[in-house]
């Protein structure tokens, strides 16, 4: 079964609205626009989105010149329906930051917000701060302990 995709409901979108209000005020103001998509696919093994090739809740994507003249937004952020179904409202909070997060505004010397050749923000990713990668194998063989998988999908050590 494929990968398919829906717009994200008023939940999402109002709450993705509250935390850039709250956190992120200069894609506001900077009148950046952004899709909301869930993706499904209940037969995806580890989940229907992969980043680096590994699983993850939620992608956030800069879209093209071209695809912004055609009408798109300025970026599309896309989270696992089944990841957001089995999270509280908490958890789902931080995925929303977290994709947020990854948004920088380009700005000039004088500190101008950088457009581009339609008039839009200039905006790129923000690479994370650190990832972790491991074997569970080696990890068990020099003796850190059993590793195990947490409900978020993240590998924790059992001391």
């Amino acid at each position: 079964m494929p990968t398919t995709f829906t717009e994200c409901g008023e939940n999402v979108t109002s709450a993705a609205g509250r935390i850039m209000e709250r956190f992120y005020r200069d894609l506001v103001e900077a009148g950046v626009t952004i899709r909301w998509l869930f993706a499904s696919n209940h037969e995806a093994i580890g989940g229907c989105l992969k980043h680096h090739g590994y699983p993850a809740a939620g992608i956030i994507k800069v879209n093209s010149l071209k695809d912004r003249v055609e009408g798109k937004t300025d970026l599309t952020v896309t989270i696992d329906l089944e990841w957001w179904e089995q999270h509280d409202e908490k958890a789902c909070a931080a995925l929303i930051d977290h994709e947020l997060y990854h948004v920088l505004i380009a700005h000039d010397d004088e500190g101008q917000i950088i457009l581009d050749d339609v008039g839009r923000p200039k905006t790129k990713l923000r690479p994370h701060d650190f990832e972790i990668g491991g074997f569970h194998d080696i990890a068990q063989r020099q003796g850190f302990g059993p590793i195990v998988r947490d409900d978020d999908g993240r590998d924790v050590q059992l001391c």
